[in-house]
């Protein structure tokens, strides 16, 4: 995948970025609720909405579906996904724990 841009970007340029079509596209913003900001007919994406749909490219490409992405964003967004585990005090060994990571945000 090409670097983050610096730059504002359009979805043209994301459905070049991400090989997809614009329907695969705008169902993927709606999934992390990413909304971009429209001047004239155009609308343009910052670049840590770009970070925030490079992480939903790489998790949807290991296999997981649109509805594992809108609650995995949706728990990052209210607090609910981030858990501080202290693995000894758990009970949890190493071996026994497992461990799932998507960063919607930088």
């Amino acid at each position: 995948m090409p670097p983050l841009p610096t730059q504002e970007v359009t979805a043209k340029d994301l459905i070049a970025r991400y090989e997809v079509s614009k329907q695969t596209l705008y169902t993927r913003l709606s999934a992390v609720e990413v909304s971009g900001t429209r001047r004239g007919k155009q609308v343009f994406f910052s670049p840590v909405e770009v970070h925030q749909l490079d992480a939903a490219h790489h998790w949807l490409s290991k296999g997981y579906g649109l509805k594992d992405l809108r609650d995995a964003a949706a728990g990052f967004k209210d607090g609910s996904a981030v858990v501080d585990v202290d693995a000894d005090s758990a009970g949890v060994t190493p071996a026994r724990q497992e461990q799932m990571e998507l960063t919607i945000a930088p």
